[in-house]
């Protein structure tokens, strides 16, 4: 029988990423920031990052799947965050 990957401990991330275990080996991450189109901060790459580096020691987790709330996506980073 799979492990219930519901009880393993997502790390901690930004509030404008979304986080879930939607079925079992499946990593959902949804980028969640619709007014700047979804545009990736820094804090944004260093969660992402941190939670994909967790999910590949993990062992549990086979896929990773990024989406974008509500289908919005600037490609490109925001540049106004990554100049601070």
């Amino acid at each position: 029988m799979a492990p219930i990957l519901s009880t393993l401990a997502i790390p901690s991330h930004c509030d404008e990423i979304i986080v879930s275990l939607p079925a079992p080996h499946v990593l959902l991450l949804t980028l969640n920031r619709p007014k700047l189109l979804n545009a990736v901060s820094p804090q944004m790459s260093d969660s992402i990052d941190h939670i994909l580096d967790w999910a590949e020691q993990e062992g549990e987790v086979w896929w990773a799947i990024l989406i974008f709330y509500l289908s919005l996506i600037r490609f490109g980073r925001n540049f106004e965050t990554w100049l601070d």
